[in-house]
């Protein structure tokens, strides 16, 4: 290459990168492509083009762009980094691990990489190694909000960590915005919890709650149901009976958050004939689109009544494409979204063969424990226990329309019972999604077919146990509120 053409490149680059810092991503990408026409092997440019193709949503492409640049250059700790993360999006977690290792054997000193490499071995059961990792991430930043309050849920403490100090220091200083103040309640709530703090406990978790500021219109949500229950009658699944798809693999999780679902998850996907997605959002988009689907303006749910036989079957095959792609083999595949036991009368239009797994638990342990965790941006009723209360007794008031008209079998699991007699309630579960009990048994702790990403990754790879049985009543001269707002 001649000086001259050399000197246009790093111009185009120059002029892309400045595009880029400025948000113009068309024509940075355009400038950044130019480049590549004339020097493939320019690693920065392929760099920028998987960061502007992340950006858009495109994570597959960008994996492409970031091992073009990888081909020509493996000592880029960035770079390893930018793919891990963009594996991390796509639920890759083995190869964004990898990458994650890479970028820290070439930067030692990169706590961004040491706290994901950390999220990632906690939510595939590495637990103490995800611990090293998030204190290596504290090491070089001890100031790393996210990384404390990750290492809180890496397991069950029996003693205060040092950390925790570090924790109340940041909260006593004035230099933190109300979402890391949030994040430092609520680990510091869930290390007294550990340790039977409970009082104290109760106040951080109090303080974090109340930053977050939720919004959550009870009457609005009282009136949805009132809608559901009396669009989804006897009546009208009887006149829709030869709706969907016959496929008997579909099998709904459902229940309130923090009710045990995962647990049942885990000890399903511990079975070599289950697959499961985790929690999809296939079912709320379907029903938030229904008015389009169905060419009315007529909201949700009374939209419902205008879907026909043939739209039906259409979602449902869309829904089992995509699903029996990822495990083609599988003869249970799950779908484990709590909230789903908002949509069952969908589930019965599109799938009239489906299995209904419903998760049952004391009301007051159920609504706490959703105190006690950040949803970040979902569950906007679990940051009061008024609205908790409310939730939950509508939940209660729809599940019971469910049972007494929805022509699906539905089938209840309490968790109380199923923490006391794991056994029993395991063969039970799998004689009503006919599987055969395999020769070695179940062990759900050791299962390691997916990631748990949901706020019970520690917990749910655990041995059963009863201590969250009852947790309730270290609590009780605290959650009148919540007492008060649930039906009697």
């Amino acid at each position: 290459m001649n000086p001259a053409t050399m000197v246009d490149v790093e111009q185009l680059l120059q002029q892309g990168i400045q595009q880029h810092k400025r948000g113009a991503l068309e024509q940075a990408e355009h400038c950044y492509r130019q480049v590549l026409e004339q020097q493939p092997e320019n690693t920065a440019a392929a760099h920028y083009l998987g960061l502007i193709a992340r950006d858009n949503g495109k994570l597959e492409t960008a994996c492409q762009f970031f091992h073009q640049a990888l081909a020509h250059t493996e000592n880029d700790a960035v770079l390893h980094y930018n793919l891990a993360l963009t594996r991390q999006q796509l639920g890759q977690a083995a190869a964004a691990i990898h990458h994650y290792r890479q970028a820290i054997a070439i930067k030692p000193d990169f706590p961004q990489a040491y706290n994901n490499l950390g999220v990632l071995l906690n939510e595939s059961g590495e637990h103490a190694a995800a611990a090293k990792a998030l204190r290596q991430a504290l090491k070089y930043d001890p100031c790393r909000v996210e990384s404390l309050y990750n290492l809180v849920y890496t397991q069950r403490f029996s003693s205060l960590p040092e950390e925790s100090t570090q924790m109340q220091r940041l909260l006593a200083g004035q230099d933190l915005g109300p979402p890391a103040r949030l994040k430092l309640h609520f680990a510091l709530g869930k290390l007294h919890d550990d340790v039977g703090q409970y009082a104290t406990a109760f106040e951080h978790y109090h303080q974090g709650n109340a930053l977050k500021q939720a919004q959550f219109d009870g009457a609005r949500f009282t009136a949805f149901i009132s809608e559901l229950i009396s669009v989804f009658s006897a009546d009208f699944f009887a006149r829709r009976q030869d709706f969907g798809d016959t496929d008997p693999r579909p099998t709904f999780i459902v229940g309130m958050p923090r009710s045990g679902t995962t647990l049942v998850e885990q000890i399903l996907v511990s079975h070599p004939l289950v697959h499961s997605a985790g929690e999809l959002d296939y079912l709320q988009q379907i029903a938030a689109a229904m008015p389009r689907i169905t060419g009315h303006n007529t909201p949700s749910p009374r939209c419902f009544q205008q879907l026909d036989r043939d739209t039906a079957h259409t979602l449902a095959l869309d829904y089992l494409r995509q699903r029996t792609a990822q495990a083609p083999a599988a003869h249970c595949l799950i779908d484990k979204t709590p909230l789903n036991f908002i949509h069952l009368g969908l589930i019965a239009l599109l799938f009239p063969r489906a299995r209904i797994i419903h998760l049952r638990r004391d009301a007051r342990d159920t609504c706490l424990s959703c105190y006690f965790h950040d949803f970040s941006h979902r569950h906007e009723f679990s940051y009061s226990l008024e609205h908790l209360g409310l939730f939950h007794g509508q939940y209660q008031r729809l599940m019971q329309h469910w049972q007494a008209v929805l022509p699906l079998e539905i089938h209840h699991i309490d968790y109380e019972v199923l923490v006391e007699t794991p056994a029993e309630e395991t063969a039970r579960l799998l004689a009503y999604c006919q599987l055969p009990e395999p020769a070695n048994g179940l062990d759900h702790t050791a299962n390691q077919h997916a990631s748990i990403t949901t706020a019970s990754l520690y917990q749910a790879r655990q041995p059963v146990y009863r201590h969250a049985v009852h947790r309730w009543r270290h609590y009780r001269e605290f959650i009148q509120p919540l007492e008060n707002a649930l039906p009697e």
